[in-house]
């Protein structure tokens, strides 16, 4: 057709010319192609789409400097950390003004222009403790996420001694109550020990002994163990008389509040007590946790990997760190509980598969799991340990009416020393 175009109402004479020119067109649109080509590519270069690795989102409490004891606090705005993407919308259950009672956001997130979501894209939320991911393309995410109110425990009322036995009245949603006892020691020095309780009562009869003479308590609420332990802020210790007691003025309302993640490949987070869900590592998915707190530790157990008291479980097990937190994963399942890594080492792993550092109250006894990096971080203490300045004794047998680990408290030591209700050596 192009021959055609050219040649008609020419002559012969010029005709020569003809069979040259579809050379030229062919130059000409070879040309017009690479340049075709080639602005395409560069607008496809240019219109490159950065991926977003990772989201991170706030639905959690700033502080608790501006919160007042006794108010419910909750369904806080989501917020995000970075301008690549967007809240899109979101909303909470109509049900979310009781503390203990849970409450769930569903939230939907988009990339703003020219950017996209990962595949797999690692998602955090804070203040969630729990997250599930209900949709997730390259365009959108959609997820829920599990929250409780925030509630600052206001001050114990009705301190009333009876006896050797002091009472207050219930303080609502409490879990327990922290004590602290004044006395006088022997050389007639003021002292003061700490005491946690369950109930609504404390006895002190046994700060009559020992050459002591008891002076009073100052009683404060304090949050329970379940999921919604973190949104509440421990209260403040009053005295008798219902005015706050002067040796803890410095102490502040706050709230330990967790952080759920997903890790981009799971569909949820871990679904029992989880406040941070076990990273993916090296592409496995870590499913939740197998509880394995049947036993309680026993000295001289040598079983390998995963041995619980009696209980055993496997030995091919091995440790995880994720940020400053450790955990212990056999078979793509993160243990809780207690575990028997090695020899007599042992170690207690969270309710969200985390392993245990410091103090930690566990069926009515006190243990102590190392927090120094010094090559055994968060081992089961035994012995006397100096903490804090104060001696404490733990157990290192499997006798003495105690278990394994657990502290001494309110007695005379296997080795003749007497500690305290708080556990400390008295002098």
């Amino acid at each position: 057709m192009l021959e055609k175009i050219l040649t008609d109402g020419r002559s012969a004479a010029n005709e020569k010319h003809v069979f040259a020119l579809p050379v030229s067109a062919t130059a000409v649109l070879t040309l017009v192609f690479a340049f075709l080509f080639s602005a395409f590519f560069n607008g496809m270069e240019a219109r490159a789409e950065t991926v977003i690795q990772s989201v991170e989102l706030n639905v959690g409490a700033e502080d608790a400097e501006d919160m007042q004891p006794g108010t419910v606090y909750t369904a806080f705005d989501p917020e995000m950390y970075d301008s690549s993407w967007e809240i899109y919308s979101y909303s909470t259950s109509s049900e979310h003004n009781t503390p203990k009672k849970a409450y769930y956001y569903t939230i939907e997130l988009r990339p703003y222009d020219g950017y996209v979501f990962a595949d797999q894209c690692p998602i955090s939320v804070r203040g969630a403790y729990e997250i599930e991911l209900l949709f997730h393309n390259q365009e959108k995410i959609r997820l829920k996420a599990k929250a409780y109110p925030y509630y600052i425990f206001p001050d114990v009322t009705g301190i009333t001694r009876n006896g050797d036995t002091y009472t207050w009245d219930k303080v609502e949603y409490a879990g327990g109550y922290d004590v602290a006892i004044y006395y006088h020691d022997k050389e007639g020095d003021i002292k003061s020990s700490k005491k946690s309780v369950n109930t609504n009562r404390v006895d002190i009869s046994n700060f009559e002994t020992y050459n002591r003479t008891f002076d009073y308590i100052s009683v404060r609420a304090k949050s329970g163990t379940g999921a919604y332990a973190g949104y509440f802020s421990n209260g403040k210790y009053v005295l008798e008389d219902g005015t706050p007691d002067a040796e803890f003025d410095d102490e502040e309302y706050s709230f330990r509040i967790p952080t759920s993640r997903l890790n981009g490949v799971s569909t949820t987070s871990s679904v029992d007590n989880a406040n941070t869900a076990v990273p993916n590592v090296a592409g496995s998915v870590v499913t939740d946790g197998m509880t394995v707190n049947s036993g309680l530790p026993v000295s001289g157990i040598s079983g390998g990997p995963g041995i619980t008291g009696n209980n055993p479980v496997s030995n091919a097990g091995n440790w995880q760190q994720s940020g400053e937190d450790w955990y212990y994963v056999q078979n793509g399942t993160f243990l809780k509980g207690w575990v028997n890594p090695l020899n007599n080492d042992w170690y207690f792993m969270g309710p969200d598969g985390r392993m245990s550092v410091g103090w930690l109250y566990l069926s009515d006894y006190w243990y102590y799991f190392n927090p120094v990096h010094d090559g055994s971080y968060g081992r089961m203490l035994t012995g006397w340990q100096n903490v804090g300045g104060k001696w404490y004794c733990l157990n290192a047998s499997n006798m003495g009416g105690i278990p394994y680990g657990a502290m001494y408290s309110g007695c005379v030591t296997p080795d003749g020393y007497t500690v305290g209700a708080d556990g400390a050596l008295l002098q």
